[in-house]
Formats: C-alpha cells, structure tokens, sequence
C-alpha cells in the first residue's frame, strides 16, 4: 500500500511550540481538509523522523497524541493509517453485526477468543430465565471489518439448549449462523443499555486500541420467536471507530 505524508515547508525551531506538536498540528491540520485522507497509510517512524528533520523520539509523541485522539490507528503487523469515518451502527431489535458491516460495503468477521461452560451467577441466571448457579455457555469474540476491530463481545447461553454453541460459532465466524445452526433462525433484542467509560488493557489489547480511549458499552437480552431468552450479552465498541444510532 502506498504511504502518504504531507510536507512541512519549514519546523520553526526557535517558536517556543514543540517540533512534536508543530507536526501533529501539521497532519491532523491536512488530515482534517483531506489532503491525506481516511485509510491512507502513514510512514513508519524512521521514514517520517527523516523527512522533517527530527528524531524518532519527536515523531512516536506526535504519532501517539493523534492515536489517542482517534485521528490515526495502528494496525499489528501493518503500520499507521488514517483513521476511518466511525462507521454509524444503528442499534434496533433485529441488530445483526454481519448485516450492519455488509451493508456499509465493508466484510464482517467475527472471531472466536474463548468459550467454557460456567456456572450462571443471579445477573446471568435472571438474563437467561435459568436457575442461579446453573450451566450456561460463555463465549468471548471480536468483531472485525475489513480487518479492523470494531466491537469485542461477551456472551452467556442457557448450556443445556445451546451445548456446543462455541465450538459452532469457532467454525462458521458468525454468531447469527451458529444460532441458527443451533435451531434459533431468528432472534431479537428485547432491551439494550448502552454506557460509556475508558477502555480497559484487555479492551485495548482486543480492539487494538491506544490507552486511554473510550469505549462504549451495549448490555442486552435477546428472545427467540416464542420470546424465550437467548443472548445475555455486553458488547464494548472502540469509539473512534463506531458511531451508535438509537432507532
């Protein structure tokens, strides 16, 4: 992928502003009337070190100031971008991660990070409709589009109806699949809570996020067709990179 970087005509040593600031000002300034635009990837810190004149040091607190500001994003294994417009996510009964993605044009992916089978605590139990201290399914995932995460996600299943639910969901990467692979064609949300905090490190390490970013925060119960629970569920979007709609 090809890099850009906007030129600096001249660091202006002797202002009293600092050349780190001077050139987070420069690119969210051309970032911001689209002279670099979303997706773009930056160069690393070496290349950009040499091409205003500084050291690394004075580029990796530029580069972090615009990452914690959602302005720029790391990818692992990949470098620096641009950040994405915060893609709008309308939250509904019939909320569905992989038709939400597909529909901005983007490919979804949702990857399993855990599943076990617990012991339901009173919150999980009352959720689900089980008996408090009795077996449901845990399952850890992170959500993706094109390869960037957008949301990573808990959720507790009644185990006795949904046994293998986890090894289900690791197979097809779609948790809408998995369900119905599990008899449930369709399902709803029958309430959701949303709430915002500072992510937390597994909330950074998951989504690949700075520390220090907020996160925002969805609670929710889905029901089948009969109403019967489904889902408890507590999703954390990173929210740089998604805008929630209340529909």
């Amino acid at each position: 992928m090809q890099t850009s970087v906007v030129t600096i005509a001249e660091l202006e040593r002797r202002s009293g502003v600092a050349l780190w600031r001077q050139i987070a000002d420069a690119l969210r300034a051309h970032i911001g009337d689209g002279t670099v635009r979303p997706g773009a990837k930056i160069p690393n810190e070496v290349d950009l070190a040499a091409h205003y004149g500084v050291n690394r040091h004075t580029v990796r607190r530029a580069i972090s100031v615009l990452r914690a500001e959602g302005i720029l994003e790391a990818r692992r294994g990949d470098g620096t971008f641009v950040a994405q417009k915060p893609m709008s996510y309308p939250l509904g009964s019939d909320t569905r991660f992989s038709d939400i993605v597909s529909g901005e044009g983007r490919v979804p992916h949702g990857a399993l990070l855990a599943h076990e089978t617990i012991e339901a605590d009173r919150t999980i139990a009352s959720g689900l409709a089980i008996a408090s201290g009795g077996l449901c399914v845990q399952i850890d995932s992170v959500h993706t589009a094109d390869g960037i995460a957008l949301s990573t996600a808990t959720s507790w299943f009644d185990a006795i109806r949904f046994e293998g639910l986890g090894a289900t969901f690791a197979a097809c990467g779609s948790l809408t699949e998995a369900l119905k692979r599990h008899g449930v064609a369709r399902y709803f949300r029958r309430s959701t809570a949303v709430s915002a905090r500072l992510a937390t490190d597994q909330d950074c390490a998951r989504l690949d996020i700075p520390g220090g970013s907020v996160v925002l925060v969805t609670r929710y119960v889905t029901v089948d067709d009969a109403g019967a629970p489904v889902q408890l569920a507590r999703t954390t979007f990173a929210a740089q990179r998604v805008e929630l709609l209340v529909k």
